[in-house]
């Protein structure tokens, strides 16, 4: 048995016997077309390369992914960091758990590097300081001497940790604003993504530890002021951010104390 398109959806199952000839069988599939179709083009809906008239085995049509996964994980070499989360996908989807296969929107690696080693060192910043300086006095010890190549190795890595460590504190008061690079570069890299689907509505889920709720404002902003460089006509962005830190400590270009100028962008807090 083949399948014969008769339409641009739809396929109709025949059998061809061993002595039809290839002529035979394209008119048999203009007759099963009708003569309203006759010279009609029956490409991709999605503006591709045209699609077969004819299949040996059933067709099927692949759902649209209408779901997006915006992560700071960096893109990796050879696709690793991808690779670990689209066999997640995967599982999921084969559970019947997702009703698509995602896309995934990878971070940058200098801006989510940068933001999780700066975090630990607000967070952890005693006991990070530890191992570098004892580095350094076992090195004076063994060695008793300060010119020595494991002494200068050591006097580096103590004196880059103390620079860290300094322009960290000054730059950044709580742990949750070294991620505004990392919001930024989510902003920027699904404005890029939504120019090829700008006439779709998004809905953005997030949380307000890191960079989401940063990413949410600025694309709502992005969105009201047509810098994504899409026509008129454009989706909507609604966005959900779900509360795990004090206001007071969250990434945001707003004062925590005006609800009613995230609710002018679209964007609503609720809690677990």
């Amino acid at each position: 048995s083949i399948w014969l398109r008769v339409s641009a959806g739809n396929w109709v199952e025949a059998s061809v016997p061993a002595s039809e000839t290839v002529a035979e069988l394209r008119m048999r599939l203009d007759e099963a077309r009708g003569p309203a179709a006759g010279g009609a083009d029956f490409s991709s809906s999605d503006g591709g390369e045209a699609l077969a008239d004819i299949s040996f085995s059933p067709p099927t049509r692949r759902a649209m992914s209408n779901l997006v996964f915006l992560t700071a994980r960096p893109h990796a070499y050879k696709d690793y960091v991808e690779s670990k989360s689209y066999q997640m996908f995967w599982r999921l989807r084969q559970r019947g758990m997702l009703h698509c296969m995602p896309t995934l929107l990878p971070g940058r690696i200098r801006s989510s590097a940068g933001a999780a080693l700066r975090g630990a060192v607000i967070q952890f910043r005693a006991a990070l300081g530890v191992p570098p300086l004892v580095l350094l006095v076992s090195a004076l010890i063994v060695h008793r001497s300060a010119t020595h190549a494991q002494v200068w190795i050591a006097t580096l890595l103590f004196g880059g940790y103390v620079y860290l460590s300094i322009t960290t504190h000054l730059r950044h008061k709580c742990a949750t604003s070294v991620w505004r690079p990392v919001g930024e570069d989510k902003r920027n890299t699904f404005l890029e993504y939504w120019r090829l689907y700008n006439e779709c509505d998004v809905v953005f889920f997030g949380d307000n530890g890191q960079g989401d709720l940063l990413c949410a404002e600025q694309l709502a902003e992005a969105a009201a002021s047509d810098e994504c460089g899409v026509a008129e006509g454009r989706g909507r962005i609604l966005s959900f951010v779900h509360e795990v830190v004090p206001r007071e400590d969250m990434l945001s270009d707003l004062p925590p104390e005006t609800e009613q100028n995230w609710r002018d962008r679209d964007i609503f807090f609720h809690k677990t």
